[in-house]
């Protein structure tokens, strides 16, 4: 998988790496799933949590800080 400066890439389904990576040999993958070839959710789970965090953001109003 290619490495860009940082940045780490699934060498199973291509995400990229926001967290610790399972490593195995010179391969990186985001979990477990990836790892073993079956079909991961890790997309979906950063998704949500995006749309999630956009919902909270969009909750505040402008000027006020998130506690």
């Amino acid at each position: 998988m290619v490495r860009y400066q940082d940045t780490i890439w699934c060498d199973g389904c291509g995400l990229e790496i926001l967290w610790v990576p399972l490593q195995v040999g010179s391969a990186h993958y985001c979990c477990r799933d990836c790892q073993e070839g079956i079909r991961c959710e890790c997309r979906e789970y950063l998704e949500q949590n995006d749309q999630d965090q956009l919902s909270a953001d969009l909750a505040q109003p402008p000027g006020s800080t998130q506690q």
